[in-house]
């Protein structure tokens, strides 16, 4: 994002179409260089199928990153009391706007995926 490695966002493949039976989604979190690779459960890649592709990054309103402290309130909750922000232009992090897609076809492993967000 903006020239650099986006860290410990969130990838999400968000299934278009029917998903196969017990499907729960394909997501994956991303390391320091901004690497990440696709997980369906335990399993790697995802499903045969078009996805979209969303990227989040939540933060506190501060901008800095958050912290999972027990001690401290819980992130779902700071987001519905407005404690945080999404980092990632709507544009990548909001499937209903997101443009990214990717295609798995069966048999085949996940392509490699770049995102590039200004």
């Amino acid at each position: 994002m903006g020239g650099q490695p986006l860290a410990d966002a969130t990838v999400m493949f968000i299934l278009q179409g029917q998903p196969p039976k017990d499907y729960l989604g394909s997501a994956a979190k991303t390391d320091a260089q901004g690497n990440f690779e696709i997980m369906t459960g335990t399993q790697k890649g995802a499903p045969a199928g078009k996805y979209i592709v969303v990227v989040s990054k939540m933060t506190g309103v501060d901008g800095k990153p958050l912290v999972n402290d027990a001690k401290e309130i819980d992130p779902k909750m700071m987001a519905g009391s407005g404690g945080t922000k999404e980092s990632v232009p709507a544009g990548f992090s909001d499937g209903a706007q997101s443009s990214q897609t990717v295609t798995i076809t069966d048999g085949t492993p996940v392509p490699d995926v770049t995102i590039t967000i200004p």
